[in-house]
């Protein structure tokens, strides 16, 4: 509770000018217009929570944590740290900030006992504000009674219920991976309700681009009209390809695009012209050789 970790008192008041400054900056963001319209109908119920408390006393018995699916580069994690202000901003939690981790990076250990003391430690580390576990789908392990995948969520159900009115928990994880996480446990369908799990589906071709416009306008690079549909044409290639990663592959073809404007001899500082652009089709002369061969 944002008066104190597990303390009771009188919750803070709310921060309207905050939660408006989260709410503009989720709609400013590209795409996702589900994502946004189930934060409108969340911050209802938020407020309706903190109403609850403050008429007598006492938080509904559902918890506040979340599952975001989606794609890698569909947005999860900065909606997360959105969230993560938006939820102190209510004065439901004492804290704005947002601990991430991943099961491999900061989780499983191959020692039996460890994994669960990381899960043990990471969640009492981040009360007060947000744990986001990304990658969860790896949780969904469960090839042994003892591997690290089981002992994590052995220790993440009892705490995550145990601390559920100062910690949000957010998993984010593959979409079809969903079931299977949540078949882990019996308990986990009851700490990661319907109502928080949001799904970020893949950005549009058309919305692609205009993240790629932003990347660029941000930096303060100029495009050339010439240079426009031989980048449109790079673009539909690269996101094609198995793996491109939505934004996160246009922020790699952005790097990419600057290192070749910036290797080419002539090239105009700031501006873009069709001769900068790397080629749509990458011709790599070993694998040429080697088909003629």
């Amino acid at each position: 509770m944002a008066n104190g970790v597990g303390g009771v008192g009188v919750l803070p008041p709310v921060d309207e000018a905050e939660v408006q400054r989260v709410l503009a900056e989720l709609d400013a963001m590209v795409g996702m217009a589900e994502v946004k319209a189930k934060t409108l109908a969340l911050l209802a119920s938020l407020r309706a929570r903190r109403d609850r408390y403050e008429h007598d006393r006492s938080f509904p018995s559902e918890t506040m944590h979340m599952i975001f699916s989606g794609a890698a580069g569909t947005g999860k994690t900065t909606v997360a740290r959105l969230f993560a202000r938006l939820y102190r901003a209510l004065g439901l939690l004492s804290q704005g900030n947002v601990v991430e981790v991943t099961p491999s990076g900061g989780i499983f250990d191959p020692d039996v006992g460890r994994t669960g003391q990381n899960m043990q430690s990471l969640i009492e580390g981040a009360l007060g504000g947000v744990l986001f576990i990304d990658e969860a789908h790896t949780l969904g392990k469960r090839d042994r009674a003892d591997s690290p995948a089981m002992e994590a969520v052995r220790e993440l159900v009892p705490m995550a219920w145990n601390h559920r009115h100062e910690l949000v928990i957010i998993l984010a994880l593959r979409p079809d991976a969903v079931d299977d996480v949540l078949s882990m446990d019996e308990g986990l369908p009851r700490r990661f309700p319907l109502q928080g799990r949001l799904h970020f589906p893949d950005f549009t071709q058309a919305e692609l681009w205009l993240i790629l416009l932003r990347a660029l306008n941000r930096d303060g690079w100029v495009l050339e009209p010439s240079a426009e549909e031989p980048l449109r044409a790079l673009l539909r290639r690269r996101s094609s390809l198995p793996g491109f990663g939505n934004a996160g592959g246009v922020d790699s073809l952005v790097g990419e695009v600057l290192q070749f404007h910036d290797a080419r001899e002539g090239s105009r500082p700031g501006v873009l012209e069709p001769g900068d652009l790397p080629p749509v089709v990458v011709q790599r002369p070993e694998h040429i050789r080697q088909a003629q061969e």
